[in-house]
């Protein structure tokens, strides 16, 4: 059966993805410096283009007023997002934003205040309501109303497959929408171009969400419904790329109304998303806290296994599309997996137990494994059966997930970037194993309503790092941060530097490789035992002669590598000199100015070359037989430029003084 392994790989790609630590060095600010406190909302799916992986991030302070932050680097927005509906304290520098209503601030240092974590349902508990209300809202400077309430609680009603029965289905409770309503249609105070700025392609959400909440204060009360969705009659902003389709967006947002401020999860919905049952769907699960999930290629919408990555997966008529269920590390997050079916394998021991169907699952058996490697990252792993909304996934397979803080990764060995293909599907006699985490889970059988899984873990507390060179008189390794010995998870950074005369190859676990890099990052989750291997390396040297005749260089292949390789020298004559040969050792090996060879030991090459008035006159005392000689080089250097017949004549020297009239024998006269 196959077997499929990938150690040293997912662990050095969570090391470089995972999220920085929550402060941020700054960097020096100007006068305009701000330190601002309130609570962070992440809004999703604005164009990518102009916010980093669709990320919009705001600020709303104690007074109702808000501020759009603007990540200074990539780990701040990471760090922004990992406090999604919390209470914090930003410093940054106000700079000069497109809309007046929310100023933008830089943020250079993101320190968390206190503050209690967003409320999430107990995961022994039954899933608490998360009722939403819709409120369909029309521009002041557009009079149609182009659908109908009731259009819109098609959309977002209990029959299939509306919102309310989709989420009840991914929840298994009937009731976690059942207090949702539609209501409308409101006037909103101003126009479109109010809240729309089509040149940036950018909302101002936090205006939108309070004129909008507003206008419909009188009939609404606020204080019965986790979430606000806001329906527009016309577009929001558009992609700034084809097909420049509308965007609608899905976070979260604090809202003072009917006498109490706080967050609401919140979608703004673009008037012909309206009746898109897959955008209504991923934007409620961007408002209960979800991410997006996918495969580690750089895209936000490429995995087919999570209605928070690609959504459009089945075409059904009269609907439209339709979408799948979220993973289920997001309905962990939303108390929807109690404790008694989430597997926590045993460390230190090998376990086997059934992972029952994420949709539509029996009243018994796991609903995923959690397998933790370090703080803030683990393993999950769930099946995926055709039932229910999964009707369209790629495969019935186990499917693990790498989990970063919120975020989650699929687990795609190939690296082949799809992570929906046989790559990312385990099937019956497949296993993945991390050695450098210290964990494996081999997907024993299919049965009835899921897969029969066998996980084994190391045991957790003291991890030493074991290293070695080899050859041992190549090279040394060492570790330059972590420690050798210390806390299990912790990440361990090892360095190999050869010796002279060889090169390093690669890092090795076991008989597999790990690393190709001299400095290696690895998270440590067990005894490692890592060995860095050495190849004797044979370096290339060039030099010209005289030195002032021209210039050489290795344009092709390393100076210095494994033995075998092969390079290219080239050699490049200065004005009024002219390349003859290569030689090593006194010996001519070629006669043109690129010559590529095998670098089989050290090898020295030296180009020389000759002036060319000195060639012209030794040139002329040859043809006509009088004192000078020239090398076969030389000869073949002329030849080369004159009429290339073989052999130096009077055609090549009628060719050389057409070149250089400046040395002709009436001018040497």
């Amino acid at each position: 059966m196959t077997r499929r392994w990938a150690a040293g790989i997912l662990p050095v790609l969570a090391v470089l993805s995972a999220p920085s630590p929550t402060q941020v060095t700054p960097e020096p600010r100007d006068a305009r410096a701000e330190d601002v406190q309130g609570t962070v909302h992440v809004v999703w799916d604005a164009d990518p283009r102009l916010r980093e992986g669709g990320r919009r991030f705001f600020l709303v302070k104690s007074d109702g007023s808000s501020l759009e932050l603007l990540p200074g680097s990539s780990s701040v927005a990471d760090a922004l997002e990992g406090m999604d509906r919390r209470s914090v304290q930003v410093a940054g520098v106000l700079v000069s934003g497109s809309r007046a209503d929310e100023p933008e601030l830089r943020v250079e240092r993101v320190l968390e205040s206190q503050g209690e974590a967003p409320t999430r349902a107990a995961a022994s508990q039954a899933p608490e309501a998360r009722d939403f209300v819709t409120i369909l809202c029309r521009f002041a400077d557009d009079p149609t109303e182009p659908f109908t309430p009731a259009a819109v609680e098609v959309v977002h009603g209990p029959t299939y497959p509306g919102a309310r029965q989709y989420y009840a289905e991914v929840s298994r409770d009937p009731g976690i929408m059942a207090g949702s309503t539609v209501a409308g249609w409101y006037l909103l105070p101003s126009p479109r171009s109010t809240y729309v700025n089509d040149s940036a392609s950018s909302t101002s959400v936090g205006l939108l969400a309070k004129d909008c909440a507003a206008a419909a204060d009188s009939d609404v009360d606020f204080t019965e419904y986790y979430g606000v969705n806001i329906q527009v009659s016309g577009f929001l902003s558009k992609r700034t790329v084809p097909p420049y389709d509308p965007l609608s967006f899905g976070g979260s947002f604090t809202l003072s109304l009917d006498g109490a401020t706080r967050s609401y999860g919140m979608t703004w919905l673009s008037g012909d998303h309206h009746d898109n049952y897959v955008v209504v769907t991923h934007e409620m699960g961007h408002a209960l806290g979800w991410p997006h999930s996918s495969g580690r290629y750089g895209s936000e919408y490429d995995s087919r296994w999570d209605v928070m990555s690609v959504g459009y997966l089945r075409y059904e008529p009269p609907w439209g599309w339709l979408t799948i269920h979220t993973i289920a590390h997001h309905k962990r997050l939303a108390g929807w997996i109690p404790e008694e079916r989430l597997w926590r394998p045993t460390a230190g021991a090998t376990e086997t137990a059934t992972i029952v169907r994420s949709a539509l699952p029996p009243a018994e058996g796991y609903l995923m494994a959690d397998i933790p490697v370090a703080p803030g990252r683990s393993y999950t792993v769930e099946a995926r059966l055709l039932a229910g909304h999964d009707q369209p996934l790629p495969a019935e397979a186990v499917v693990i997930h790498e989990t970063v803080g919120s975020r989650a990764y699929v687990v795609d060995p190939d690296a082949d970037g799809d992570p929906n293909d046989e790559g990312a599907i385990w099937l019956p006699g497949e296993t993945f194993t991390d050695t450098v985490a210290g964990f494996s889970v081999a997907v024993e059988e299919r049965v009835a309503d899921g897969f029969r899984v066998t996980i084994s873990r190391l045991a957790e507390g003291t991890c030493t790092v074991s290293l070695s060179a080899s050859p041992t008189q190549a090279g040394s390794a060492s570790v330059t941060s972590g420690g050798q010995t210390g806390t299990c998870g912790r990440t361990v950074t090892v360095l190999a530097a050869p010796a002279a005369g060889w090169t390093f190859t690669a890092w090795t676990v076991g008989s597999e490789t790990v690393s190709t890099q001299e400095q290696y990052a690895v998270q440590v989750a067990s005894d490692l035992t890592l060995v860095a291997h050495f190849e004797p390396s044979c370096a290339v040297q060039v030099s010209a002669a005289p030195p002032e005749g021209g210039t050489v260089a290795v344009t092709a292949g390393d100076v210095s590598g494994a033995c075998g390789r092969e390079v290219t020298v080239t050699a490049t004559a200065s004005t009024g000199w002219v390349f003859v040969d290569w030689r090593e050792g006194g010996t001519q090996v070629a006669n043109s100015p690129a010559l590529t060879l095998v670098a089989n030991a050290e090898r020295a090459l030296m180009a020389h070359f000759v002036r060319v008035d000195d060639l012209g006159a030794r040139a002329l005392e040859t043809l006509f037989g009088v004192a000078g000689r020239l090398e076969s080089g030389e000869v073949a250097a002329l030849d080369r430029d004159g009429n290339r017949n073989g052999t130096f004549d009077v055609g090549d020297l009628v060719a050389f003084f057409d070149r250089h009239p400046e040395l002709s024998p009436g001018a040497l006269r």
